[in-house]
């Protein structure tokens, strides 16, 4: 008995300790929850996740937390892993129901990630490859987290991790465990765990990846094989074998297949390549680039469940060029260039081998990028240079508000340059003689240095041109003359036109509140008046009453009551038109106001002067 209540009284000593313990680190985790929000605003990502974090470590059933670190990360360009947290929360936060907002920001990011697909996949015939010279591999793993490692102890990201697949919480788990390995991507533990995570979420391939890593890392588990040989019973592969028709030198052609939200790309050697862990049951789009090649993509159809398919692809034969680029002062621009087989950069002096065809040149300074295409036919050599394309800036002052501005430049050796721009609507200042809304100055950059030519044409003043020289590679300005337009005359007739009915307005609102006001103020002073004597009067009568309950004299006291029925009919009627007046003051009060109020409507329905409505 004695020890029951001994342990009895150290369980109260603990309980008592820890309640308080426990309600201060929940009021440092909301706290910690509130910067996290204000940084979010702030734009200041990376500290959001940071701050979020924390606040999910010191209570890890502060869900909104997940909310800002999936808006911080979408901030910072990792969709993936913001829709994995705004899914993990829906999975956690069922019990709590899920806001619009919540269901808005995924599917804003969901969206996001379609078009980014959409603009991948467009861009892949440029830049999207990289340089021969590089090499090529497979990447094993993509977290998802952007390789942005932190600093931050995994434990408990694993923590998380296993708590989530203990309660049946998959997406909430996987969440996790994207996080964990990306804050400590060569371990092989966290691995283990996220294919635990994906398989629970149904991602047969991200389990199976994830594996993989885990054995590449040094994890030894023999339930590990028997599930890699289970799961890829569901996927495919693809062995692709390339036929050159050509000889493409020391660098074999690359061959890539796109899968939604990422590209494998292997670099064919004597033999084909494998691709492997792949979905099945949707199309697959193979391609191939080399130097001398023209790029070929042809799509592969749905792969069966433990299907290995052979493919072989015939890319046309094009032939070789080179590119040189002339020697220039480097700290004027740096030069990269865009080859049907993939991007690269020169340093002034160099030269290059290039699949013949378009070749683009982007010659980039602090005033823009200008790309330059260059026709590179095969067993040629094209010297570029890049000095006539240097970018320039100009800015343009006194544009008319709503205008569309267009410029042409003509520079030397057939440098031509020409830029757009539209000058947002209602910026800038109204003229107040002639009422045009001139806009601040507006800067166009990206432009070639020459001749340049600026075209103007603004839906009521008409249209109107200035030409000017640009230096190139400095920052240029000049000032259109929006009084030589033709519609000027037009703008400021119609501005006369409303400045006259705006006055006009005002002055009918203006009169219309005038007898009002003056019945308001006569009736006011009026009913003070009569108040004033009604008071006076009631004074009398009382004075009378009390004289003549005071006297005995009978004479007198009739004499008195005669007098308090004068007075104090006279008081009634002073009463009376004080109230009277009282009231036709109110009215007027409120005349006053209803009339002052049409006339302000007015004022607001003519609205403030717009030379593109005013002619609408």
């Amino acid at each position: 008995m004695l020890r029951a209540t001994s342990l009895l009284l150290a369980l109260i000593a603990v309980l008592a300790f820890s309640l308080p313990a426990q309600a201060g680190m929940r009021e440092e985790a909301e706290r910690q929850l509130r910067f996290a929000q204000q940084e979010l605003e702030e734009e200041r990502f990376d500290r959001a996740l940071a701050s979020a974090e924390s606040a999910l470590r010191l209570e890890p059933t502060l869900y909104d937390a997940m909310i800002i670190k999936a808006l911080a990360y979408e901030g910072l360009g990792d969709l993936k892993m913001a829709e994995v947290l705004l899914i993990a929360h829906g999975e956690v936060a069922t019990g709590l129901g899920q806001r619009a907002d919540i269901k808005r920001a995924l599917t804003r990011v969901q969206a996001a990630m379609a078009e980014e697909e959409v603009e991948r996949k467009a861009g892949r015939g440029r830049r999207a490859t990289p340089p021969p010279s590089e090499s090529v591999v497979v990447k094993e793993i993509d977290t998802g987290a952007a390789d942005r490692p932190t600093a931050l102890d995994p434990a408990p990201f694993k923590q998380r991790v296993e708590t989530g697949l203990s309660e049946g919480k998959c997406s909430y788990a996987r969440a996790a465990a994207l996080e964990l390995t990306a804050a400590a991507p060569h371990k092989a533990d966290g691995y283990r765990l996220l294919g635990d995570a994906a398989r629970c979420d149904g991602s047969t391939r991200e389990a199976v990846r994830a594996y993989r890593r885990f054995k590449t890392l040094g994890g030894v588990d023999a339930k590990v094989d028997l599930m890699l040989r289970s799961l890829g019973e569901g996927l495919g592969s693809v062995i692709v074998s390339v036929v050159v028709p050509g000889d493409t030198g020391p660098v074999p052609p690359r061959v890539s297949l796109d899968l939604p939200g990422e590209t494998l790309v292997q670099q064919t050697g004597a033999s084909s390549v494998t691709f492997a862990d792949l979905p099945v049951g949707q199309e697959l789009t193979l391609g191939v680039v080399g130097r001398g090649l023209e790029p070929h993509y042809a799509t592969v159809p749905a792969l069966q469940p433990g299907e290995a398919r052979d493919v072989e692809l015939k890319p046309t034969w094009i032939g070789l060029a080179e590119v040189l680029l002339s020697e220039f002062d480097p700290d004027l621009c740096t030069v990269a260039f865009s080859a049907p087989d993939g991007g690269f950069d020169l340093l002034p002096g160099d030269r290059r081998t290039v699949t013949a065809g378009t070749v683009t040149a982007e010659v980039t300074n602090a005033y823009g990028t200008i790309e330059v295409p260059l026709d590179v036919a095969a067993s040629t050599e094209v010297a570029f240079d890049p000095l006539p394309w240097l970018p320039s800036e100009l800015t343009l002052i006194q544009l008319p508000s709503g205008s569309s501005v267009r410029v042409f430049v003509e520079g030397v050796d057939g440098a031509i340059g020409e830029r757009t721009l539209q000058v947002p609507p209602g910026s800038g200042e109204v003229d107040p003689l002639t009422g045009v809304r001139v806009a601040g100055p507006q800067k166009v950059d990206s432009l070639p240095g020459g001749s340049a030519g600026i075209f103007v044409t603004h839906p009521v003043l008409g249209s109107g041109n200035i030409s000017t020289a640009l230096a190139p590679a400095e920052a240029n300005a000049t000032t259109f003359d929006w009084r030589n337009m033709d519609g000027l005359s037009q703008v400021s007739a119609a501005y006369e036109t409303w400045k006259a009915e705006r006055m006009k307005v005002k002055r009918q609102a203006t009169g219309a509140t005038v007898a009002p006001l003056a019945l308001t103020i006569g009736s006011g002073v009026a009913s003070g008046v009569l108040w004033g004597m009604a008071i006076s009067q009631g004074k009398q009568v009382t004075s009378l009453a009390e004289q003549a309950q005071a006297t005995e004299d009978t004479t007198e006291v009739n004499e008195l009551r005669n007098d308090y029925a004068i007075a104090s009919r006279r008081e009634t009627q002073l009463l009376t038109a004080a109230g009277i007046t009282s009231g036709t003051a109110v009215i007027g009060g409120v005349l006053t106001g209803v009339f002052g109020r049409v006339g302000q409507q007015k004022v607001l329905k003519l609205g403030e002067w717009d030379p593109v409505r005013a002619e609408e």
